[in-house]
């Protein structure tokens, strides 16, 4: 699953993903914690599209669910 914040204007992930090339080290995902599903995850899609992505990872899942919609 992908999940932006409301602020980001990118409306598919071909926008997201130009979004994030033109504005490198500025974007962040998060995981519930180092090698994760979702960290895996988000370090493929990272690598796959060549991205320039922050991981950021938290204690569990609830925390980053939390975070993520703020």
């Amino acid at each position: 699953m992908l999940v932006t914040n409301p602020s980001i204007a990118a409306t598919d992930v071909k926008e997201l993903i130009a979004m994030v090339k033109r504005n490198p080290g500025k974007f962040s995902y998060a995981s519930g914690n180092l090698g994760t599903s979702e960290q895996l995850s988000g370090e493929m899609f990272k690598l796959t599209q060549g991205l320039d992505l922050v991981h950021v990872p938290f204690n569990g899942s609830t925390p980053q669910s939390i975070a993520s919609r703020r």
